[in-house]
């Protein structure tokens, strides 16, 4: 899955893991026993991961680097 993920672009990777993180949620307060999620937890995490990766591996995204 992560693959799939690694050609979305940040903006469209934000959108999945926030829909993916409301989809677990809603699951969580209706109820769902936290084990049967076990999927659903390690995709939002894995999604925050690349997310995160992704956000700070570029040089651009620290706009004061260098700056003291």
């Amino acid at each position: 899955m992560e693959r799939e993920w690694s050609t979305l672009d940040i903006a469209v990777m934000q959108t999945l893991y926030e829909t993916k993180l409301q989809e677990l949620n809603a699951l969580l307060l209706s109820g769902v026993p936290w084990k049967d999620l076990r999927d659903k937890r390690h995709e939002v995490t894995q999604l925050s991961i690349q997310l995160s990766r992704r956000k700070t591996a570029h040089p651009a995204a620290f706009p004061n680097r260098g700056v003291e």
